[in-house]
């Protein structure tokens, strides 16, 4: 895109450049088809008249040169600070989207990290309960934040956790192998969550700068 903006451009200056250069050649060619075949004048008033000729023309010229010269600054200038301003938002889009992801990262890490404390027996699964509600809650709303939590990274650690509290409230028990394997599945996937979000986290931050 920018390359094919930067051939327009060329071409439009090569356009006004060359216009520029015919505009001037336009009355000298009218001048010498009108009087190629008089003879040079000795009368200094006839010189006076052609240099006022010229001259007429010549500061005429300039005066549009300048005139189309100030036109073209004052066009880039509001160009450039079109594109400025443009990068500025993009820049301060991207900053405040990796605010909210940290953000949103930070919240649910807290609610992942009641899991490896789950409290007194008669609060398990209350707590089991409302993480699992806290991780569903956070794969809703922050599809825009985080677009693979579709993926399975994040799908395989919201069941594990759905079925780490299922099995809780129907067994009632956290020394079993079935509790224990369970427990490590979801202490593997919330790993592999965290560094996949923090991955991405990073790595948009990245093209913020």
């Amino acid at each position: 895109m920018q390359e094919r903006d930067f051939r327009i451009s060329r071409n439009k200056l090569k356009l006004v450049t060359t216009f520029l250069v015919v505009l001037p050649l336009i009355p000298i060619f009218i001048y010498l088809l009108n009087f190629f075949d008089t003879s040079l004048s000795d009368n200094p008033s006839d010189w006076g008249t052609f240099g006022d000729f010229f001259g007429g023309i010549l500061n005429s010229y300039f005066s549009l040169l300048t005139l189309l010269i100030t036109i073209y600054i004052a066009y880039e200038i509001s160009n450039l600070e079109e594109k400025r301003n443009e990068r500025n938002l993009s820049f301060e889009r991207r900053k405040l989207l990796t605010e909210l992801r940290e953000s949103e990262f930070r919240r649910i890490g807290s609610e992942l990290r009641k899991l490896g404390d789950l409290g007194e027996e008669s609060g398990r699964g209350k707590i089991l309960q409302n993480v699992y509600s806290q991780v569903q809650f956070y794969g809703f709303i922050n599809k825009h934040l985080f677009p693979f939590l579709s993926e399975p990274v994040f799908t395989s650690l919201e069941g594990s956790i759905g079925w780490y509290s299922i099995y809780y409230n129907e067994n009632r028990d956290l020394s079993g192998k079935g509790v224990a394997f369970l427990s490590l599945n979801c202490l593997k996937h919330i790993l592999e969550f965290s560094e996949k979000t923090q991955q991405y986290i990073l790595s948009e931050m990245d093209n913020t700068n």
